[in-house]
């Protein structure tokens, strides 16, 4: 195992606890399903599907896929983090390892989800997304969620990078469109969207503002309605993460 991937798995072991509190609580779940979920799986075919959730902490997102229909492997280098994945789903499947050697067989699954995970991986993403186009069949689909380069956002997000422990100096948004120039031999990308404003901030975010629970518990019926409104004025300049449908040439 390399040194990032290393520095990555000792880093959310540490994490895995407070990770869940904060990104798994019900104002969190309530953000992930009205302006992520809903928007990257909308007319998607779901039911019946085989889906790889990579980079999946404690299985935010598998929550949701399952409730759709869909059979889900978490995977995770972090073997704390898949503790707590296991904890409400026993017999649920996952893989203990980085994204770059899944340990899974040429074109098993019909989808990957990535919700956050890919800006964790510089400067290796490319290499990241060459593993997952090897366990995706034909035609199957990516969906992902990331920080993206551009935003104003990005700019407060790289002073914050520098000094706080809770980011690796390898965590960075992601330049999208070298992203998609450089992989265009492996996936067609179909559909960008750029959203994120006060509510991603305060509230999916909180563990990164260090948020108390009660604090967060009072402010967030708020925020999470004033999201929707904001997202109608938003582009890529004004926005905090951006949501890509994809699939596998």
């Amino acid at each position: 195992m390399k040194k990032v991937e290393k520095d990555q798995q000792v880093h959310y072991d540490e994490i895995a606890n407070d990770y869940s509190l904060h990104y798994g609580d019900q104002y969190s779940q309530q953000y992930r399903k009205k302006y992520i979920y809903d928007r990257l799986f909308e007319s998607a075919t779901l039911k019946g599907s085989l889906i790889l959730e990579a980079m999946c902490g404690s299985g935010e997102a598998t929550e949701y896929l399952m409730s759709q229909g869909a059979t889900v492997i978490g995977l995770d280098i972090s073997f704390n983090e898949l503790v707590n994945y296991q904890k409400s789903r026993k017999n649920s499947k996952t893989i203990c390892s980085s994204a770059f050697a899944i340990g899974a067989a040429d074109g098993c699954f019909d989808s990957v989800v990535v919700i956050g995970g890919l800006h964790h991986l510089h400067p290796q993403i490319n290499k990241a997304l060459i593993e997952l186009s090897r366990v995706l069949k034909p035609g199957g689909a990516v969906y992902l969620s990331e920080p993206h380069k551009g935003s104003l956002f990005d700019l407060v997000r790289r002073a914050w990078y520098r000094v706080d422990r809770l980011f690796l100096e390898n965590e960075s948004a992601i330049d999208i469109q070298k992203m998609i120039s450089d992989n265009s031999n492996l996936f067609s990308f179909k559909e960008l969207g750029y959203y994120g404003n006060l509510a991603y901030i305060f509230v999916f975010n909180s563990m990164v503002l260090r948020m108390p629970k009660w604090l967060k518990k009072i402010y967030s019926p708020l925020l999470l309605n004033i999201e929707g409104p904001l997202s109608k004025i938003q582009n890529r300049v004004f926005s905090c993460f951006v949501l890509i449908k994809a699939s596998k040439k």
